[in-house]
């Protein structure tokens, strides 16, 4: 909860490999207003997911141990997830049109912009 509205700060999970960019990531959307914790792979993703039950997922597509593409299926089949809305953060420009017929919310290009960020997840949590 936030002291000023009483109301909690949204909950985002960031996912990607890439330790410096899930920190650019969760630094940009934490100076928003939003609660951030991330998983370096999909596999702790979906750990993560069952337990803070984010309010949005920024996902990378190419990961290790479980990638993006096999994440936002795993969360798309379970009833219990298929609700979360999830933001590609990739650089495989050419993945937009698969992933958002695959049930992405939203869709954002490497290097990530931060307002491009923000607009996006904004989007997702409308």
């Amino acid at each position: 909860m936030t002291a000023r509205s009483g109301r909690r700060r949204r909950r985002v999970l960031v996912v990607d490999d890439h330790e410096m960019l899930r920190s650019g990531l969760s630094l940009a959307l934490t100076a928003a207003g939003y609660s951030v914790e991330s998983a370096a792979d999909g596999l702790a993703a979906l750990a993560s997911v069952s337990e803070i039950r984010p309010d949005v997922v920024v996902l990378d597509l190419r990961m290790p141990v479980m990638d993006g593409y096999a994440t936002l299926a795993r969360l798309q089949a379970d009833p219990a997830t298929a609700d979360i809305p999830v933001v590609i953060a990739t650089a495989a420009d050419d993945a937009r049109s698969h992933t958002l017929a695959a049930g992405a919310s939203g869709f954002i290009t490497k290097p990530i912009d931060a307002r491009q960020l923000l607009r996006e997840v904004s989007l997702a949590l409308a």
